[in-house]
């Protein structure tokens, strides 16, 4: 249903003959509203004369015609009306884009245990709480993707390990692959593993729990390919800077897996890619890989 201001800037203008029953009811219940008295007898047209002039007052501070004024507030509305369901069909669109991405994610996610990965070491480790450290994982200002975990679990770990990765898969279902530090924390519990700002980007979460894994190896990764996350106009628009940027990011991590999705600012909006492909060595498929040390061009595509 129409509003008061609308329906009465439409008789005005002749948009509309008459106004209904409950049309006019609603123009009446406004002028009371603000304080006008209605008499019984008043036309459809005195009434939205007395309530477009009372509008006009407060409005602009002075009369003009009344048709013109209709009119302004007739744009005006249809303006709205276009923006409101610009809006709506915008928020349609990234509804259905969410839903899409999140499939996407736990279709790469699922693929865990059929391509090649992790090797697990024989290490056998319990349920962990992870929390988000702002200040671990901050190299001379540059963002890393790493965990500090317990000391006697640093130690269970390199006693026999020389360069290992921990797998952690949350209870949300995402998987990430860190470097580990010792405890810079003293007083840091057992069964609570402390994250950089990195990997709680990718597990998208400051707290959660989850079951870790210790690699005592992982392929290398040869190639790398990203799905865009957003449409084809977008990409087109953002391709040339992700091309810049892209590859700096990747190296802020020690490794990859696919379904993790990294994320970038551009002119302050964000911009999303997910791990889409991973290729090791032999050009082989690989569910996750490690980034060959100071290699800054490993070769990768971006498609929609």
């Amino acid at each position: 249903m129409k509003s008061a201001k609308e329906l009465c800037s439409l008789l005005i203008t002749r948009g509309l003959s008459e106004l209904t029953d409950e049309e006019e009811e609603i123009v009446v219940d406004y002028l009371e509203n603000i304080g006008i008295e209605v008499e019984l007898d008043d036309t459809p047209k005195q009434l939205c004369t007395s309530l477009l002039q009372k509008i006009m007052k407060d409005d602009i501070k002075r009369l003009v015609p009344i048709t013109a004024y209709s009119n302004s507030l007739l744009k005006l509305e249809s303006e709205k009306q276009i923006k409101s369901n610009q809006q709506k069909m915008d928020d349609r669109i990234k509804r259905k884009e969410k839903i899409r991405y999140a499939k996407l994610e736990k279709k790469l996610i699922s693929q865990h245990g059929d391509l090649p990965g992790c090797e697990i070491s024989d290490n056998i480790l319990p349920m962990f709480q992870f929390i988000y450290d702002p200040i671990l994982g901050i190299n001379n200002g540059i963002l890393t993707s790493v965990v500090s975990v317990p000391d006697t679990m640093y130690t269970k770990i390199f006693k026999t390990l020389s360069n290992p990765t921990l797998e952690i898969i949350t209870i949300e279902g995402r998987t990430v692959y860190v470097r580990i530090e010792p405890s810079k924390n003293k007083n840091q519990s057992s069964n609570v593993i402390y994250m950089s700002g990195l990997v709680s980007q990718i597990l998208n979460t400051q707290n959660t729990y989850g079951y870790v894994k210790v690699c005592k190896s992982l392929p290398y990764i040869s190639h790398i390919e990203f799905t865009y996350l957003g449409s084809e106009d977008q990409m087109n628009d953002d391709f040339e800077y992700l091309l810049k940027v892209l590859p700096s990011i990747v190296t802020s991590f020690s490794s990859l897996s696919l379904g993790m999705i990294l994320r970038t600012l551009k002119d302050n909006r964000d911009i999303h890619v997910i791990v889409n492909g991973l290729s090791g060595d032999n050009n082989k498929p690989i569910f996750a890989g490690l980034l060959p040390f100071g290699e800054t061009n490993i070769p990768f595509d971006i498609h929609v």
